[in-house]
Order: C-alpha cells, then sequence, then structure tokens
C-alpha cells in the first residue's frame, strides 16, 4: 500500500517530454522543474488529430510527486522520466529511478515500475476525452478503453461546471465517443490497487477510506459533481467517490447502458437521462433516477427519501438492497412511486412500501452503524435475497454472489 501523501498539487504539471534528450530530462527531473499540463503520451498524442480514438486501451492515472533526491521509506511513490515507482527498499536516492522493471541504487535504496503515466489530474484527462465528445476526433471504437486509478494519493479536485463533464455534448450525436455495448469506457482502479483487493478487505471497516484504495474526493468546497458523464456505455468499478456538496456520480443525457459495480459512494448518486445499473454498492446518500434504474444489492445509508423517481416515463427495479436511516420516510418521492418494482428489500422505516420488509435498527443489520456496514453475525438480511445473474458476480468486497437460491440482501455477503 503507497504511502498517502498529502502535498500533492491539484493541478499537477506535466513530466518533462520524452522528445527532449535524456540528459536534459534528467537534469529537468532533478532541478524539480515542471511543464506544460501532462495531456497523454506520444501515441495517443498522435491519434487525437486522425479522426480516430485513442490508440491505447489502457489509459493510467497516477498523482504521485516527481521524483527529487532525498530519503524514501518504504511504499512511497514518485514519478520519473514519464513512469511511475514504488520504493520497494528505503534509503537516500540520489538518482531517478528509470526504465521498467526493478532499479536498485548504490545506497540501497530499491525502485520497482509501476507504469507509465498517461494523467497526472482528472481536469485533463476528461478534457482528452471530450476532444471525441466534440467532433475533433470522432470515431467508432475498435476495442474497450480503461482509465484506471493508482492510488498513489487521494485524488483531490473540485471540478467546475462543463470542464468536470465527462462527455459533454454527448447529446447532440449520440454515443460520440464511439463506444458500444462490447468497446465500453470502464473507470476503474488499476490491479491492485482497490479497496477490494487488499487482503483484509473481509475483516476492515467497510467505509470511505482513502488509505484503503483508490479515492477520488470532490472537495468541501466544490458546487459540482465529482464524476458527471454524458456519454453512453460506461462501466465504473472498484472505485471509492466522496462528494459533501453534490453527487458522487452524476450520469446525464445519453447515458444509455451504465453500470456501477462495487463501489464506495460516499454522497447520492444522481442519474437525470438513460438506463442504469447501480449493484453492490454501499451509498452513504440516496439514488435518484429520472428513467431506467436497476438497482441491485445495494446498502443505502442516510436521508428520507433515499430512493427518488423524479418521473414515471421507464421502470425502476428496486431488488435486494438495504436502505437504513429512512426515519419516516417516505422511501420515494410521491410522484415517481408506482413505476417502481421492489422486491426482498430490507429498512428500518417502521411502515415501508411494498417490497421492502421492516427489520429492525441499523444496529441489528451492521457491525457498526455509522462506520462498518459489513452484515453482523445475526444480521436479519443473511439469507433473504433472491439469487439473480443481474445482481453481479460477487458483492462489494469481492466474494462470490450465489447465483441461485437465497444470498444476502445488501452490498455485503457474508
Amino acid at each position: 500500500m503507497a504511502e498517502k501523501v498529502e502535498d500533492v498539487a491539484l493541478d499537477a504539471r506535466a513530466l518533462p517530454s520524452t522528445s527532449r534528450s535524456p540528459v536534459a530530462t534528467r537534469r529537468r527531473i532533478l532541478a524539480g522543474l515542471v511543464s506544460a499540463p501532462f495531456v497523454l503520451r506520444a501515441a495517443d498524442a498522435q491519434s487525437q488529430n486522425s479522426g480516430s480514438i485513442p490508440s491505447k486501451s489502457t489509459i493510467n492515472m497516477h498523482n504521485a510527486p516527481p521524483w527529487v533526491a532525498r530519503n524514501y521509506a518504504v511504499g512511497q511513490r514518485v514519478i520519473s522520466g514519464g513512469n511511475a515507482y514504488e520504493c520497494v527498499t528505503a534509503g537516500v536516492s540520489s538518482t531517478p529511478p528509470m526504465g521498467t522493471g526493478f532499479r536498485a541504487e548504490e545506497s540501497g535504496v530499491t525502485w520497482k515500475y509501476l507504469s507509465g503515466v498517461d494523467f497526472t489530474d482528472i481536469r485533463s484527462m476528461i478534457a482528452y476525452f471530450n476532444r471525441f465528445a466534440n467532433g475533433e476526433a470522432k470515431g467508432p471504437w475498435t476495442h474497450p478503453v480503461t482509465v484506471q486509478f493508482w492510488n498513489d494519493a487521494e485524488w483531490i479536485w473540485n471540478p467546475g461546471g462543463e470542464e468536470g463533464k465527462l462527455g459533454k455534448n454527448a447529446h447532440n450525436g449520440g454515443r460520440p465517443l464511439g463506444s458500444s455495448a462490447v468497446n465500453k469506457l470502464m473507470i476503474t482502479a488499476a490491479p491492485g490497487e482497490s479497496f477490494r483487493d487488499r487482503p483484509d478487505v473481509r475483516t476492515a471497516p467497510l467505509r470511505y477510506d482513502p488509505s484503503r484504495g483508490a479515492a477520488i474526493n470532490g472537495g468541501s468546497a466544490s458546487a459540482f459533481n465529482v464524476i458527471h458523464l454524458e456519454q453512453d456505455f460506461v462501466d465504473i468499478a472498484g472505485l471509492q467517490f466522496k462528494s459533501t456538496e453534490r453527487f458522487a456520480i452524476e450520469g446525464d443525457q445519453a447515458s444509455f447502458n451504465f453500470i456501477i459495480d462495487g463501489c464506495i459512494l460516499s454522497g447520492a448518486c444522481w442519474f437525470i437521462s438513460g438506463d442504469y445499473t447501480i449493484r453492490n454498492c454501499l451509498v452513504r446518500g440516496g439514488v435518484t433516477s429520472s428513467y431506467g434504474l436497476r438497482c441491485y444489492n445495494n446498502t443505502i445509508v442516510g436521508g428520507a427519501q433515499p430512493i427518488n423517481a423524479q418521473f414515471n416515463e421507464h421502470e425502476k427495479i428496486i431488488r435486494n438492497c438495504l436502505v437504513y436511516g429512512v426515519g419516516a420516510g417516505p422511501m420515494y418521492n410521491p410522484s415517481g412511486s408506482h413505476q417502481i418494482t421492489a422486491s426482498h428489500c430490507q429498512t428500518d422505516m417502521a411502515s415501508p412500501p411494498g417490497g421492502f420488509a421492516s427489520a429492525g435498527t441499523a444496529a441489528d443489520q451492521f457491525v457498526n452503524p455509522t462506520s462498518d456496514f459489513r452484515l453482523k453475525p445475526g444480521a436479519r438480511a443473511i439469507g433473504e435475497g433472491a439469487a439473480d445473474s443481474s445482481n453481479g458476480a460477487t458483492d462489494i468486497s469481492g466474494r462470490r454472489r450465489l447465483l441461485s437460491g437465497k444470498c444476502d440482501i445488501g452490498c455485503w455477503q457474508s
């Protein structure tokens, strides 16, 4: 696990261009200098002007600080020469790590290569994809594209209006990024970087915790959503999101075939138009949908009216969900409730709507009703859900779900 770094600039600047000589590159790194915003590595920078799509299938997001000569502890990460590295043997580093594989220094410091660095800030990544959305280089995707976040440090950013929207103006062209049901956009944690990948995932508290896996925090001053997508065919998995002002995730306009699976969302979700599936997630807030919604095996905690069906168009299916903190209700907003089909759900609401059973307090269900939302032994949610392949193959921790018979209710499979 990488050491959490607190002093990373929010709009991190570029590494030295790979077109410079190795000597010039090393001098710039040693001096700690920065240049223009890092947009993308050379291969994709060329493709953006070809009328095609990004040539890479995997885009790596790193926010580690630049390497400087100093003492490093095990687990600390740096960016050097367009790559990211992790210290695996502590010591004083006097020469920047370069290349791939392991690199040992005379002083005893050993660096492990992690990956190349495509972006060092979220704003630049969104701006790059939006070139395709706005018609500058639109083309059908021939392969899926994965944006994977590394857990160098908590990603803290304050999105501002249009610049925070991935796929903005998408509704004007219909699937403008060229993605499809086969060639989707995946936003996820890099391998080994999710909270789900930790060896103690089954015993540690289930809550937002950036020290335990890749996490994106919208910041307390942000008036905009942490992730705002106006794009078709998107999967989001294995990440943590936090928003204290707006929404953790918002989908808008032409967002069809949009799946959020196995995420921790410290903040509400708002799905304005399109067809959405959210499953096996912990949601500290509510879920709002104006159109189609499939809400399977989620644990939704906090606030009256936690499921907001704004309009009566399109079907909303709520299955195997734990919804707590409702109080006297209502569970739904009145104007859209008759379009909701709920089954095998439990809540602390005394007189819940159809499809929900009143099943005691949050303390009866969770290990800790405010800070650990794993199911406790003897919880009434255990074994009361309906198994179905559409629930997803695993729970929020990665444990396999039952495909037949009875599964547990909520995001946690005991």
